[in-house]
């Protein structure tokens, strides 16, 4: 690929082009994709280099007066997405600085247009202001009107190339609307992603409902299949991916799909999990005439092998067991024989779908280790006997799907290099193990499958958006957003209250998941954790000194406390820990260990002082809650058929009292109120996520709050019980198609 000429209007930095005429970036003479508003971002840093441009500078420069937008969120995203694109990093910034509250600077050196002298930028210093705009015209960089209107109106140039227009075309800023919380985020049709050594890929949106949660690519490739939200209930609709009408083969329901496979047999399997019971079954569903049958009751969601005969999954068959197995069976689910089995520590990943070689003799699938759960290996096994072929450790976390591109030469996987980092699409040599991503903006990817030829992708393209938001009791209509953030952290994230209108909550806003505090009244923010390691789920003493929380300074997840300033962080447990809850006098944690999906998992203590953990409660109990009076712990209990609200004494037992759960009840977060009386939780009565009570004498459940909109994933209340914190989130999510040309790859 040719580099582009340093004419005018041309930017250097590093080994970077900015050619501010054209709005394209490249690196090395090949070009990256930005998205308008980071581009926008980039041209107004790098016009004043060394300079602090503050953050209400960039609001009216990026969104005229007048745009509705949540702009702290909305420029988060901007510098994120920008970042990403530089291979910059927030804590050792090469090119973009934070300045913390007031702004950024662009602090690398930089060249104009032909001028071999760098304006060299020392970031302890404030530099000299640049000249004005008619001298950097004569230095060759273009005034921002001209700039602006470069990005804005990339048709005005005749002599642009294709290509050009397909990068300016891609309109990717996440709008974040304020009081609703909504996200607007379009995607490009024919953006073209390059570099160095990579295949070239064209992203083109296929669906424009923002609601899709899972998808899955018929083996012919003729038909697609996907999962809509609505609301807090999903529907599943297909269409061919020849027209663009969609049918509805299931109307909204209650429950989640955590698993979805079109089958070239004329049904789409799905497996539905209900909140209500203690297993997702496994249903089909007929596409020609909507005919639903129940396969299973207790079967996970597999990949179909290339006839179509047979059907690969991961199970975990036994908790007591402690076992995982791959299973393999005919297309019905049915008739299965065990191949692989995994005992504790080690499990097989069973979010992760086999995925079948294209002779259908081997099956790739994903393992990990309870002593290291964020470094899965890739393992290949024998499709008849079950033999470990080989095992790659591609340094990838938190993998969601892999599919086996018709080459046999490699895999396409959905995951991330760390917590903090996109769900991107990776191709795997098969060979040699080596990875190299195939997506590089920030959004997340999760794989739906691949055409027949292995020419095209099919995955759902997805942007997340967290706020935290905090108000009095008395008047929750007077709500008010205290934090951003983006990204999506699943179940690493957690806010609560501290003494003095302060709150504790986990964000990956320093490129790291840590855990930061924030004064309601004043807004301001101080950053608590700084080990590279994620720290989350933070709860707080009743006297405000000390803060417990989740770690993985050690490798699995565990149990650290703190002072309310950050400063002596220890270790309390050693187990695979989380959801910690202080006891009202401080003096000990009752906290969740080992994870539903392969081990028991149990309800535990632990002393503050002397780091000596001891079981609550022996059988199925998560997601722990002391009571104010320290007495009593509220928690999820499992049954062998169903999930209860229980409460247990401290001293231990069976639940003193339980609840049915209701078919709308949403995530497992449980609270006490401040007076004992009541348990709250969060449900999706009415299609709209909202906090609820139980009171514990049996009456009926009633509603706390009456927001419209948004889903809620988290809580807490102050301990007088007067002002309520919430984390809010908003989704989109849409089915994209990538079309690869791997012929760089087959030549090597």
């Amino acid at each position: 690929m040719s580099t582009l000429s340093s004419g005018p209007g041309v930017v250097k930095f590093a080994d970077f082009e900015l050619d501010l005429q054209s709005g394209e970036l490249s690196r090395n003479g090949s070009r990256v994709l930005l998205a308008q508003q980071p581009f926008r971002l980039l041209v107004i840093l790098i016009r004043e280099p060394g300079t602090v441009v503050t953050r209400e500078d960039l609001q009216r420069k990026l969104w005229p007066e007048g745009t509705f937008v949540d702009f702290d969120l909305s420029l988060n995203a901007a510098v994120k997405r920008l970042r990403e694109a530089l291979g910059d990093s927030a804590t050792s910034p090469q090119f973009i600085e934070t300045l913390p509250r007031r702004g950024y600077r662009f602090i690398a050196a930089v060249h104009n247009g032909s001028h071999s002298a760098a304006l060299r930028i020392d970031p302890a210093q404030e530099a000299t202001p640049v000249p004005a705009a008619d001298s950097n015209e004569r230095a060759g960089i273009p005034s921002e009107d001209r700039v602006n209107d470069a990005v804005n109106h990339p048709h005005s140039r005749a002599s642009w190339t294709d290509g050009q227009r397909l990068v300016l075309a891609l309109k990717g800023a996440l709008v974040v609307v304020a009081l609703g919380g909504l996200i607007a985020f379009t995607f490009s049709r024919g953006v073209t992603h390059e570099g160095a050594g990579e295949p070239h890929s064209k992203i083109t949106r296929v669906t424009n409902v923002g609601t899709v949660r899972l998808a899955s690519l018929s083996p012919d490739g003729e038909h697609l299949a996907y999962v809509r939200a609505d609301g807090v209930r999903e529907s599943l609709w297909i269409r061919k991916v020849s027209e663009p009408n969609p049918v509805q083969l299931l109307e909204p329901l209650h429950g989640t799909f955590r698993s979805l496979t079109l089958g070239g047999d004329g049904f789409a399997y799905y497996t539905l999990f209900r909140p209500t019971l203690t297993a997702a079954a496994l249903y089909r569903v007929s596409i020609g005439n909507g005919s639903i049958e129940r396969i299973s009751d207790a079967a996970a969601g597999g990949a179909l092998s290339p006839d179509g005969s047979s059907v690969a999954y991961v199970s975990t068959t036994s908790m007591g067991l402690q076992e995982s197995h791959v299973v393999v069976g005919d297309v019905n689910w049915t008739n299965t024989r065990t191949l692989a089995v995994r005992r504790a520590p080690d499990t097989f990943v069973k979010e992760v779908k086999p995925a079948w070689s294209p002779d259908g003799t081997q099956l790739a699938v994903f393992a990990t280790s309870k002593g290291a759960p964020q470094d899965p290996q890739l393992l290949f096994i024998d499709a008849q006997d079950g033999r470990v072929r080989s095992v790659r450790t591609l340094g990838l976390v938190e993998v969601s799907g892999a599919v086996w591109l018709p080459d046999g030469n490699g895999l396409v996987v959905s995951a991330r290099e760390r917590r903090v980092s996109p769900l991107r699409l990776w191709y795997v040599s098969i060979g040699s193990g080596a990875r190299r991503p195939l997506t590089h903006d920030v959004s997340d990817y999760t794989l739906a499958g691949v055409t027949r030829d292995g020419r095209r992708l099919v995955a759902v393209r997805g942007d997340v958006a967290r706020a935290f938001w905090a108000a009095a009791l008395s008047d929750l209509a007077a709500a008010r957003q205290v934090a951003v953030d983006s990204g999506n952290l699943g179940g690493l994230e957690g806010v609560a209250w501290a003494p003095d209108d302060r709150l504790l909550y986990a964000t990956a806003e320093s490129d790291n998941v840590d855990i930061w505090s924030i004064d309601t009244r004043t807004n301001t923010r101080r950053q608590l954790t700084f080990d590279p390691a994620e720290d989350y789920q933070p709860t707080m003493s009743s006297d405000g000194r000390t803060v417990a929380f989740v770690s993985t300074r050690s490798g699995a997840p565990s149990i650290w406390s703190m002072s309310i300033d950050g400063t002596g962080a220890r270790r309390l447990t050693t187990g695979d820990d989380s959801r910690p809850s202080f006891s009202p006098d401080g003096q000990w944690i009752a906290f969740q260990r080992d994870s539903v999906d392969t081990l028991p998992f149990t309800v535990w203590r632990v002393p503050i002082e002397k780091s000596d953990p001891s079981p609550l409660a022996t059988h199925h109990t998560m997601r722990p809650a002391v009571s104010p009076d320290g007495k009593s712990i509220a928690h999820y209990w499992m049954t062998s058929e169903h999930w209860w609200l229980a409460v247990t004494a401290v001293t231990g037992g069976l639940p003193v009292r339980t609840f049915p759960l209701s078919s709308t009840h949403l995530d497992r977060v449980v609270r006490w109120s401040a007076d004992g009386s009541a348990l709250a939780f969060i449900d999706g009565h009415g299609g709209v996520s909202n906090i609820w009570l139980q009171p514990l004498d049996g009456g009926s459940p009633r509603s706390l709050t009456n927001f419209p909109e948004g889903t809620i994933t988290t809580f807490d209340w102050s301990r007088d019980g007067s002002k309520l914190a919430w984390v809010r989130t908003t989704e989109v999510h849409d089915v994209v198609s990538i079309d690869l040309d791997t012929r760089e790859d087959n030549q090597r």
